[in-house]
């Protein structure tokens, strides 16, 4: 560069000047290629990525993408092509990558902009130690200042944290490539790399003149401070952006992709075609079955439904995808529990037994009772026996009582031999099978942990080949594990593995390796895949299970899909519920935010539907079922069977399911929304749920209610007005609608939230400008005639189709809305759901005569005093079930409210 007159080191690479754009009035524009005249697009490594991200300019690129053109999206991720939509289908995994990269580096940099706004200013200051210069990138050793750390720096900084370095009044990126207790090792980038150059504009490349001289003085010719170097002093001052070790992994599985066994499946070049169940002669079922054991065979039978068994049996396959769609309450968890119990005692494994002997006294201690601990001392042989024998000594000690010993065991039974005592386990299951169990969230993940390993009494464990329930064993891998689930967590066992084994020379790696080689279920997110104890496990995988599939975009799947011997891989999940998270608005409207699940459907893939639910009353299940599953969801034959806590379904107010009109106002905080009428309108509801339910103790009450609302300021509003509220009673369980995924409970109190308007909403009631919703607005209107409707609320959170489906089925007896249809019937999901609820007479007007000159809710039990005055017999039945209540009810006639 012209400017630059150093004798540098990075002078050999610097782009050539004629890279300047010559159009003054092009300095913030990317020149557009013609894709065609590009042959495919070449991803090696991490380091592509990198010279991506570390180009961005921290101040100007990371910035609010909304209300942009594609033209200036093209120029902050530096990319020279037109931006194409995602694609159903890929003839070539050039393609493929070509289509992903863009949208991928889009969402990249969103997510560091969301970053980037939340970033605590806590900064510290560094020393530069090294620099060396590594292709386009210095790497430099930085040494941090003692007294200006509390911890240890690894704490603060871990490998793959994205940094802001600051020196000099200018802000660059940096990328930790190590990070120790008082060191770390970062890199920046110096220089665009050649073959990308076209995509910078003037204004990078002036940029990248600046930090080259910069930082030139900190380099000899030998790239490296000597201890008499000034730039031993040269001071830097980072701050934590966030960490993209996900970012970077879901980039190398887009690398790595032409690699994959499951590839052409992935492109959509194989689609499986299956014939419906009820053309299978379902007494021929077990045919279906042929590598199932019979005991377990007719296990399943007896258990399951037709749409489950069609599931099961689909996913025997050897190698391919299979998807399944599993609606609320449609059993998805159980038949995973299914599929997991005839994959690990199935294909040509008819019940063949294995013996576990572990004989050398000199290591007799607890790590011999567990088998996964010490391969050294195991000896697998395959005879024909009835059990597998595990001794255990007498004279063994050591043991550490916090650890489970039955963790591997499936049943146990004590029996004195001559040497000691003998544990007898009965095992169908081939000791080498093993099944990976995967999720977006760690809380989805400790889900599927808690039903795995929950006790046999409770229907937890899965089936043995005998059909019988057993506990596998299970390990969960990676960080962020639920305290109650720490027990399995590998980094727990591998620990406990090393102090029990004080003196033996061992790695904590091989260790690890042991553990995941005995274990049957092994269980993770779909980033940590890509961690080394996985990315680098070297046993064999029968079978890859995703659940919440379509909450994790497609990149994010293919972590897990793309480890070692993963030939057979169960999509579960379901489109019509929460979708995954997207930060980049662009990306979405480009198709990013469609999972692997529902591209392959869209490529004509079988869709096992799951199409029976057992969770909600009839009077809940209707809607979601026409709206958002075609009415192909049916009730379970059993479900009249479903009965609220208290038998007060006579009452209006405490139907199965209400929609509670009400005139209210939002209030904007930060980038959420809070309702306060709508809180005390919720906290009332308890109110009335807790003193008709006054004979039922507390604690199982407060248990069986959920407050769910889109806004997480809401959460906070209502989880405080609560805990006020109802002090001692236990804590009401209140949440974010995705934070609901997968739960259920009997009572669910939804808080839309949403109004026409900001401000005070008490000013508002006091002076009188909220109108009652009459329901004249949809008196003869026909819900078919909606092809002119106009949605003003599409793009707005409460808008999103998927989200609300969650919200109104995670209850069984009881849904209770609340919100304010002048917002709401803006929206065409909303009037549908409305008019549903006004066709039925499932309605409640809230008037506005029932607040107060402190414009707070007062009215639900003085209406319900009313209501009774109106209705004798029914005060009279409802005295027997909440006497106490209902006498505080009546008495509130006489007094002057």
């Amino acid at each position: 560069m012209g400017k630059n007159t150093h004798s540098s080191p990075f002078s050999v690479s610097n782009p050539p000047n004629n890279h300047k754009l010559q159009n003054g009035n092009s300095r913030y524009s990317v020149r557009v290629v013609d894709q065609s005249s590009v042959n495919g697009l070449q991803l090696e490594n991490g380091d592509d990525l990198l010279i991506h991200i570390l180009s961005w300019d921290f101040e100007s690129d990371l910035t609010e993408e909304y209300g942009e053109n594609e033209d200036r999206i093209r120029a902050k991720i530096k990319w020279p092509f037109k931006l194409q939509p995602l694609k159903t289908r890929f003839e070539r995994t050039s393609d493929y990558i070509f289509n992903f990269f863009p949208l991928f580096l889009i969402e990249c940099s969103q997510i560091l902009f969301k970053a980037k706004t939340l970033n605590n200013d806590e900064e510290f200051t560094f020393t530069v130690l090294f620099a060396n210069v590594d292709k386009c990138f210095l790497q430099m050793t930085l040494i941090a200042d003692a007294g200006n750390l509390k911890q240890s720096l690894s704490d603060q900084f871990s490998t793959g944290d994205l940094v802001v370095l600051k020196i000099q009044h200018i802000s660059i990126m940096a990328f930790i490539k190590q990070s120790f207790s008082s060191s770390i090792r970062i890199e920046i980038l110096i220089h665009p790399a050649k073959s990308n150059v076209i995509a910078y504009n003037n204004r990078d490349l002036d940029r990248f003149d600046v930090l080259q001289q910069l930082f030139a003085p900190i380099s000899n010719k030998s790239n490296q401070v000597n201890s008499k170097s000034t730039a031993q002093k040269l001071t830097v001052v980072l701050k934590k952006v966030l960490s993209i070790t996900t970012l970077m992994r879901e980039y190398k599985t887009l690398c790595t992709i032409n690699k994959l066994f499951l590839r052409d499946w992935i492109l959509g070049l194989n689609v499986e075609e299956i014939s419906n169940l009820s053309e299978i002669d379902m007494l021929a079922l077990e045919n279906e079955f042929y590598d199932i054991p019979i005991e377990l065979t007719n296990t399943l039978i007896r258990k399951y439904n037709k749409g489950q068994l069609l599931a099961i049996c689909n996913s025997m396959r050897r190698q391919g995808i299979t998807l399944i769609q599993g609606p609320p309450g449609s059993g998805k968890t159980t038949t995973i529990i299914a599929i997991i119990s005839c994959i690990l005692h199935g294909k040509n494994h008819s019940k063949s037994h294995t013996t576990l002997a572990i004989n050398d006294q000199k290591h007799n201690t607890c790590c011999d009772r567990y088998p996964w601990f010490r391969k050294d001392y195991i000896n697998w042989t395959d005879q024909d026996r009835e059990a597998d024998d595990i001794i255990f000594y007498e004279n063994s000690t050591n043991q550490d009582e916090n650890v489970n010993i039955y963790d591997c065991i499936s049943r146990s039974e004590w029996r004195n031999t001559v040497k000691g005592k003998l544990l007898t386990v009965p095992s169908y299951a081939d000791p080498f099978k093993r099944v990976l169990i995967c999720a977006p969230s760690n809380a989805a993940v400790d889900e599927i942990v808690k039903r795995l390993t929950k006790s046999v009494e409770l229907d937890g464990g899965i089936f043995g080949a005998d059909g019988k329930r057993f506990q596998p064993v299970v390990t969960r891998v990676g960080p962020n594990i639920h305290p109650d689930l720490l027990e399995y967590s590998l980094e727990v066992k591998a620990d406990k593995t090393l102090k029990l084994n004080r003196g033996v020379n061992q790695f904590k790696g091989t260790i690890k390796q042991n553990i995941l080689l005995q274990s049957q279920v092994i269980c993770a997110t779909l980033s940590v895949c890509g961690s080394s104890e996985l990315s680098g496990f070297a046993g064999h995988l029968d079978a890859l299970i995703v659940d919440e599939a379509t909450q994790g975009v497609e990149l994010s799947n293919l972590i897990a899909i793309s480890l070692n011997s993963i030939k057979r891989v169960i999509l579960v999940g379901d489109p019509c519920q929460l979708p995954a998270t997207v930060c980049s608005r662009f990306a979405i409207q480009l198709g990013y935010n469609q999972s692997l699940f529902q591209r392959l459907q869209a490529c004509g893939h079988f869709i096992n539907l799951l199409d029976v639910q057992y969770r909600m009353c009839t009077e809940i299940s209707r809607f979601p079922s026409e709206t958002f599953y075609h009415g192909r969801l049916k009730d379970c034959d059993e479900i009249h069977k479903i009965r609220p806590l208290v038998d007060w379904y006579d009452l209006p107010i405490l139907r199965p399911t209400v929609f509670f009109s009400i005139e209210s106002k939002e209030i904007r905080a930060e980038t959420s929304y809070a309702n306060e009428i709508e809180v005390e309108l919720t906290c009332q509801l308890i109110e009335v749920i807790l003193g008709f339910a006054e004979k039922i103790p507390v604690h199982k009450i407060v248990e069986s209610i959920g407050v769910i609302t889109p806004y997480s300021a809401q959460v906070a509003l209502l989880t405080d007005a609560i805990s006020k509220r109802f002090k001692g009673l236990g804590t009401v369980d209140v949440s974010t609608v995705d934070g609901f995924q997968g739960r259920e409970k009997e009572i669910v109190i939804f808080s839309a939230v949403r109004t026409l308007g900001h401000g005070n909403v008490h000013q508002a009631i006091i002076n009188g400008k909220m109108q009652l919703l009459s329901g004249d607005r949809l008196d003869g209107f026909d819900i078919k005639n909606l092809t002119s409707f106009s949605d003003r609320m599409s793009e707005t959170f409460i808008s999103d189709q998927r989200r609300i489906n969650v919200g109104i089925t995670r209850a069984r007896t009881n849904l209770f809305i609340i919100g304010n249809p002048h917002y709401l019937l803006d929206h065409i999901f909303w009037l549908k759901l409305y008019y549903y609820y006004k066709k039925n007479d499932m309605i409640f007007y809230v008037p506005n005569d029932m607040f107060d000159k402190q414009g707070d809710l007062y009215g639900l039990r003085l209406w319900i005093s009313s209501y009774f005055k109106a209705n004798p017999h029914l005060c009279d039945r409802f005295s027997k079930i909440a006497p106490k209540f209902v006498s505080t009810i009546i008495s509130l006639e006489k007094q002057d409210v």
